[in-house]
């Protein structure tokens, strides 16, 4: 997978982890959108774009659904929406999706989640500590010193 990305990479593509359903059932929550970017002349509606948020690091995947060419601007909505986003600027386009991998990007979701990473590496820790008093207690039945055990 690490061998896929880099290459993809190599070619131009960057890949974004899809954290909502608002594509569904195009593209879901747990994906991985490949975009590449494109001039903003070559964007039809219909495409699916990758687009930076106004003043945020935060991105979303929506189709265009309007485009005007000259001011520069576009609508974008969620396959799996009722209305269409408010209106956005050419140069907040990162890229056109140019295809996508399912449940690639489930992974980089949890660990983009801190809470979830957290509770994730508590619930490890625990069944570990449990698991060495499981086994303390089983050599200690059998009657094993603790110099055998390790």
């Amino acid at each position: 997978m690490l061998l896929f990305v880099i290459t993809m990479m190599s070619f131009g593509f960057k890949g974004y982890s899809v954290v909502t359903d608002s594509m569904s059932p195009k593209i879901n929550r747990g994906d991985v959108v490949f975009v590449k970017q494109i001039s903003f002349d070559k964007l039809k509606v219909g495409d699916i774009v990758t687009v930076k948020f106004e003043n945020s690091d935060s991105t979303f995947t929506h189709r265009i659904v309007e485009i005007d060419k000259n001011d520069n601007e576009f609508y974008t909505q969620g396959d799996n929406a009722t209305e269409k986003d408010g209106k956005s600027k050419a140069e907040n386009i990162i890229g056109k999706v140019m295809f996508s991998l399912p449940l690639a990007g489930y992974l980089s979701i949890v660990l983009g989640n801190k809470t979830v990473l957290a509770v994730g590496i508590g619930a490890i820790v625990l069944i570990f500590i449990v698991l060495r008093i499981i086994i303390y207690k089983l050599n200690k039945k059998q009657g094993v010193t603790e110099n055998e055990q390790n």
